[in-house]
């Protein structure tokens, strides 16, 4: 099948027909992926536009696909459908019988796990090469922007000459504080008595509150959820303006403040550490981001010696299961443990 149609700058005619050489084979890419289940998701397929939102990433449903496609068209080099159900292919050959053309493999100069590579010889892994493209001049995101300004900074001494760092001086105290419970205003007066045993010209946070303000910085946030006394829900999402429980009727706030008050104090909350930023931040360095895809190229030497569970038959299975997850080293393999936990301790 020619796929030279998917990156026809004519797509649209006078800016508002759609052009039937590309509408055609659109509907029957939509079919094709309907025909894939286990790569839609109740009906919704990936969105394969070029909307910094969609690239393969989000789920839509057809409509709103060819909507999308139309008027966006197709992320670039997106000629083998991994994310829609087809298998993948050697790039060599494929390209040009997917163009129609006989122009040479493109050399990206770097492979799709963002290893510079030699060879005109590509492996296609994933939805589209740029997605995966490593670029000099591409900027990080802000919130990750801002945990390298702060690891940047992270040798300031607390004060010149010293050879402790700010960061490790606020880390040391946060863990303090944690460990042993100590009350906002003892960590404030802890403050004022290292600042006056240190030079003037020292950067020691003054109370809880610049302390707090460095580490949220970091992108580590934590949220406060408050929960019904005896355990039957939370109040979240949709349930988050209720004023009691809506299994047991038990209220929500003590009586200490009257409706509508801000200073109004829940009987029961938890603290919820938001999972996405932090593993995030373990690709955020390049020593422990290694770590996070040595399960995809570290070696064994010796036969039936398992080091890693990756080395698992049932590790194996999953990754025959789901292949377009397999292709990204860089996804990730989740499990959670429960045993002992206490949401409210």
């Amino acid at each position: 099948m020619d796929r030279s149609w998917m990156y026809n700058i004519d797509r649209l005619i006078n800016g508002h027909i759609v052009n039937p050489d590309f509408e055609r084979p659109l509907l029957e890419f939509i079919t094709f992926a309907l025909s894939k289940p286990r790569f839609a998701n109740r009906g919704n397929i990936r969105c394969p536009c070029n909307r910094p939102k969609c690239r393969n990433t989000t789920f839509r449903d057809p409509e709103t696909v060819k909507v999308h496609v139309i008027t966006e068209g197709f992320v670039p080099h997106y000629y083998n459908w991994v994310h829609h159900g087809e298998p993948r292919f050697s790039l060599t050959g494929y390209y040009n019988h997917m163009t129609g053309s006989n122009t040479p493999v493109p050399d990206y100069g770097y492979d799709l796990h963002g290893n510079n590579h030699e060879s005109d010889e590509v492996d296609v892994v994933g939805p589209e090469l740029n997605a995966y493209m490593i670029e000099d001049d591409q900027a990080p995101i802000a919130s990750t922007q801002m945990l390298y300004n702060i690891l940047g900074a992270s040798p300031e001494p607390i004060w010149p000459g010293s050879n402790e760092s700010k960061l490790s001086i606020v880390s040391e105290l946060i863990h303090l504080k944690a460990r042993y419970q100590i009350p906002n205003a003892c960590y404030d007066d802890l403050c004022r008595i290292m600042q006056r045993l240190m030079p003037k010209d020292n950067v020691m946070p003054k109370n809880i509150y610049e302390t707090k303000k460095l580490v949220r910085d970091m992108g580590l946030p934590v949220q406060k959820i408050h929960c019904c006394r005896n355990g039957c829900m939370i109040y979240w999402d949709c349930d988050s303006e209720l004023s009691e429980c809506k299994f047991c009727g038990h209220p929500r706030y003590k009586d200490n403040a009257g409706e509508g008050s801000s200073n109004r104090k829940a009987y029961k909350k938890m603290y919820y550490f938001p999972l996405t930023p932090r593993l995030q931040r373990l690709y955020a360095s390049e020593v422990t981001a290694k770590h996070m895809r040595w399960h995809a190229e570290h070696q064994t030497d010796e036969v039936g010696l398992m080091c890693h569970p990756s080395d698992s038959l049932a590790w194996k299975h999953f990754d025959q299961e789901h292949p377009t997850f397999l292709n990204e080293t860089r996804n990730v393999r989740l499990g959670l443990c429960t045993d002992g936990f206490q949401p409210f301790g």
